[in-house]
C-alpha cells in the first residue's frame, strides 16, 4: 500500500476511535443515575386509555404512555381580594360542622414527580443511629431516650395493661434481621445493602408500657469506609493469610449477610 493511502487509512481509524470514545462518555455518566420504567399509561388505570390527539396525527404504536411530571398553582385574578386572587376556601370548624368565616387562600403550590426511589439512607458500613424525635416525632430525643440496642427477634418485654403483667414480644423470634449491633461498641452497623427494617425502644417504659418505633429505610450497596481485600485461604486455595497485629485486636467478629455468605458451596 502506497505511504499516503496507509497514512489516511491510519488516520480514519483515529478519528473513528475518537468520536466513539466522545460519544460513549456522556452516556456512561449519565448512566451512573439512570431510571428506567417501562412505558405504562397511567391515565388507563382509572378507566379508558387515554387517546392521544393534537397534530399531526399520532397513530397507536407512537404512544407508549403519559405521565405527569410538575404542577402548581398561582394567582388566579391579578385584582381583588385575597380570596378573590387566589384558590381559597372558608374554614369549617370540625367540631361543629359550621363555617366559621375565616377563608383559608392558597397563595403558591407546586407538585414534583419523584426522580429517584428509595435514596439510600445509609451506606454499607455506616453506623446507623436512634432516632432523632421521641415517640411522638415531634420532641427532640436525647441520647438517654432510645435503647441503643434495637428489638432483637423473641425478645420479651414485661408490660402492665388494665393492671395486668403482660408479655410483649414486638418481633417473631424467627425473623432475620439485617443490621448488625456490636454489644462492644453499642451500636448498630449497616451490614446488609437493600431495604433495611430496625424497631427501638425507649429506656423507659410509660405507664407501665414500652414504646416501641419501627423504622424501614434504605442502605446503599456502595460505601465510605476504606475498602480491604481478602481471599479464600482454604482446602485447595494457597492465597496470602491476613496478618492481625496482636496486642490491639483480640477477636476478629465476621459480620455476614445475603451477598457474603457464612456458608458456601
Amino acid at each position: 500500500m502506497p505511504l499516503g493511502r496507509a497514512f489516511t487509512a491510519r488516520l480514519l481509524r483515529m478519528i473513528a476511535l475518537w468520536l466513539f470514545a466522545a460519544c460513549a462518555l456522556p452516556f456512561a455518566a449519565r448512566a451512573q443515575y439512570e431510571i428506567g420504567a417501562p412505558g405504562f399509561n397511567f391515565i388507563s388505570f382509572a378507566g379508558a386509555p387515554f387517546a392521544p390527539g393534537g397534530l399531526p396525527a399520532v397513530t397507536t404504536p407512537q404512544f407508549a404512555g403519559v405521565r405527569a411530571l410538575a404542577a402548581g398553582s398561582s394567582a388566579r385574578a391579578a385584582t381583588g381580594t385575597v380570596a378573590q386572587r387566589f384558590p381559597s376556601a372558608v374554614y369549617i370548624d370540625p367540631t361543629t360542622g359550621q363555617a366559621t368565616g375565616t377563608v383559608i387562600a392558597l397563595n403558591r403550590s407546586s407538585v414534583g414527580s419523584v426522580f429517584a426511589i428509595g435514596v439510600p439512607r445509609y451506606f454499607l458500613g455506616d453506623f446507623i443511629t436512634p432516632p432523632a424525635f421521641q415517640i411522638n416525632d415531634t420532641t427532640l430525643a436525647d441520647s438517654n431516650y432510645w435503647r441503643p440496642k434495637p428489638v432483637e427477634p423473641g425478645e420479651t418485654f414485661q408490660e402492665i395493661i388494665s393492671g395486668v403483667t403482660t408479655a410483649t414480644v414486638p418481633i417473631a423470634a424467627n425473623t432475620t434481621v439485617n443490621y448488625y449491633y456490636s454489644p462492644h461498641a453499642e451500636r448498630v452497623f449497616a451490614a446488609q445493602s437493600g431495604r433495611v427494617t430496625i424497631t427501638w425502644v425507649a429506656r423507659t417504659p410509660v405507664n407501665g408500657r414500652f414504646l416501641f418505633k419501627t423504622e424501614s429505610f434504605v442502605v446503599s450497596s456502595a460505601t465510605q469506609r476504606p475498602v480491604r481485600t481478602i481471599y479464600w485461604t482454604e482446602r485447595s486455595f494457597s492465597a496470602p493469610p491476613i496478618n492481625i497485629p496482636t496486642g490491639s485486636i483480640q477477636t476478629v467478629n465476621p459480620v455476614y449477610n445475603a451477598q457474603v455468605p457464612a456458608i458456601v458451596a
